[in-house]
């Protein structure tokens, strides 16, 4: 069973692996690093994470990138890794935060 910590951090399956999300984190891309994780999108009927909300480090909109681009990773990790280049990463959906 998932648990979540809204605002803090997150658990979040990736596949069938649980992996700790911690708002803040470095999204590293292939080719280079990409920003920080913002904060994550969760499907409430199937209970897991669908989307990474990324923002970049030199300002701009922060990109919804879906949770297939993630490379599973070891839990003393401190970035996040996705499985594309910046350039495929940027053309994503833009994600404006509405409260």
């Amino acid at each position: 069973m998932s648990q979540w910590t809204y605002g803090l951090a997150t658990c979040g399956r990736v596949g069938e692996l649980v992996m700790r999300l911690e708002l803040g984190t470095p999204v590293r891309c292939t080719d280079r690093p990409y920003g920080e994780l913002a904060d994550v999108v969760i499907d409430p009927i199937a209970n897991r994470v669908t989307h990474l909300v990324a923002k970049p480090s030199g300002g701009g909109s922060a990109r919804l990138v879906p949770i297939e681009l993630v490379e599973a990773g070891d839990d003393d990790e401190d970035e996040i890794r996705l499985r594309c280049t910046t350039d495929v990463s940027v053309p994503t959906h833009h994600f404006t935060p509405r409260r």
